[in-house]
C-alpha cells in the first residue's frame, strides 16, 4: 500500500533529510540533491524544492523551526507565566529543537554571515524573535515593536553562539547565559535611545 503525503510533508520530509547531509555538503544544493535520493527520489526533484537555491532551502529550515516552536510552546501554560519568562522558554525550545542539528547550525551562521547574504539572514531571525514575543503575548506598537525585537535579536544571537560551544550538561550554562543577557537587556535605559537612530532600518526587517 502507497501512502500518500501531501507537497507540504513531502517537503519536510525531503528538508529533514537534506538536514544529514549539511554538515559535510555545507547548505548547498548537493546536499539537498543527496537528500532527495536518501529517500528513493531523483536528484533532479531538488531542482523543483525551495526555489533551487541554498537560500531558499535554508529559509525552509528556519520557517520550519519556527513553526515547531510555536507548536512547542503550545503545550505550555503561558498564562501563568511573566512574559520575560515566556520569551526564555521560546528561545530554550527554540535551541532544544536544534539541538539534534548544531553543526549544520553552524554551518548556517557561516553561510549567511556573507556581506551578500547577511540581510535575508537578519530578517531570518527577525521573524523567529517576532514569533516569540507574538507567542509571549507582546502587543507592542511604532517604536516599542522595534526596539523589542532588536533587543531580542541581541539576546538570541549571543545566546545562539555560546550554545553552540556549549559542553555543559543540558546546556546548564547556556541557560544561565540565556537568563543573564534577558536582565541585562531589559535594564540598559540607554538603548531605546539609540535604537530610534535607526528605527527605519529596524522596520524593514520586521515586516
Amino acid at each position: 500500500m502507497t501512502v500518500e503525503h501531501s507537497p507540504g510533508q513531502e517537503q519536510e520530509e525531503i528538508l529533514w533529510a537534506t538536514l544529514a547531509h549539511v554538515p559535510f555538503e555545507g547548505w548547498t544544493m548537493e546536499a539537498l540533491r543527496k537528500g532527495c535520493e536518501s529517500l528513493g527520489y531523483p536528484k533532479e526533484r531538488a531542482n523543483w524544492l525551495f526555489g533551487a537555491t541554498p537560500m531558499g532551502l535554508l529559509e525552509a529550515f528556519f520557517l520550519m523551526m519556527d513553526r515547531k516552536m510555536l507548536l512547542a510552546l503550545d503545550q505550555h501554560d503561558l498564562s501563568q507565566m511573566r512574559v520575560r519568562d515566556r520569551v526564555a522558554l521560546g528561545i530554550k525550545l527554540r535551541l532544544d529543537l536544534l539541538e539534534p542539528h548544531k553543526i549544520a547550525v553552524d554551518r548556517a551562521l557561516v553561510f549567511l554571515s556573507h556581506p551578500t547574504r547577511l540581510r535575508e539572514g537578519l530578517s531570518f531571525v527577525a521573524r523567529t524573535v517576532s514569533e516569540i514575543w507574538y507567542a509571549a503575548g507582546d502587543n507592542a506598537t511604532d517604536f516599542n515593536y522595534y526596539t523589542k525585537r532588536a533587543l531580542l535579536m541581541g539576546v538570541y544571537m549571543t545566546t545562539l553562539r555560546f550554545w553552540l560551544r556549549d559542553t555543559s550538561p543540558q546546556h546548564e550554562a547556556t541557560h544561565d547565559f540565556l537568563e543573564t543577557r534577558l536582565d541585562q537587556a531589559m535594564q540598559i535605559p540607554k538603548v531605546k535611545e539609540k535604537l530610534k537612530q535607526v528605527s527605519g532600518k529596524l522596520s524593514s526587517l520586521f515586516r
